[in-house]
């Protein structure tokens, strides 16, 4: 439904794409951090077949509850191969 109205359904397609999933880094590749942040290097990620558009940063700090996970507000977005995004601090 949309602000025209109804419409019968329309015909369900299968797609697949000729690229592989993105081979993850290494922790030494991906990772930087110190006493009070964290660098996410997102271009490590091998994915030249589909390169990877954006990402969703989620973290559980390390003294709360199990389960309880925190989303960033803001999707990264990556244009070739440069990561752009504005930044964002914990106050």
């Amino acid at each position: 439904m949309n602000k025209i109205g109804g419409g019968p359904p329309s015909e369900t397609i299968s797609v697949t794409t000729k690229g592989s999933r993105p081979i993850k880094p290494t922790a030494a590749h991906f990772l930087q951090s110190n006493s009070s942040s964290i660098t996410l290097n997102l271009v490590a990620w091998n994915s030249s077949d589909c390169p990877v558009s954006s990402f969703v940063i989620e973290y559980k700090p390390r003294l709360r509850r199990a389960g309880v996970w925190f989303r960033e507000p803001e999707v990264i977005r990556i244009v070739r191969g440069t990561t752009v995004h504005s930044s964002y601090r914990k106050q």
